[in-house]
């Protein structure tokens, strides 16, 4: 159960961040069944290719698409650092 009080955690602090940069939570759920428990997280994602995908498709970027990219990723950061308390996450996605 400690998995799922953390996905519960997490879908709390999703839904109150209020960044353009950071997925909308939409709702999230519980389905039971007679061997488990499933914890659904429904967000909301721009309607884009992640950079992985596009990098898969052979674009490189320049010097000044990295810069963009890398100051997207650190107004996120910097949003999150600035709540109180500051909010950390493992894993990110520009």
């Amino acid at each position: 159960w400690e998995a799922l009080d953390e996905l519960k955690r997490e879908a709390r602090l999703l839904k109150s961040l209020q960044h353009p940069g950071i997925p909308r939570r939409i709702t999230d759920f519980e389905i039971d069944s007679a061997e488990d428990r499933a914890f659904f997280l429904v967000t909301a994602l721009p309607e884009a290719l992640s950079l992985d995908a596009i990098l898969s498709q052979g674009w490189r970027p320049t010097e000044a698409d990295a810069v963009t990219i890398a100051e997207g990723v650190l107004e996120v950061l910097e949003y999150l650092s600035d709540l109180r308390p500051p909010v950390s996450h493992a894993t990110l996605s520009p």
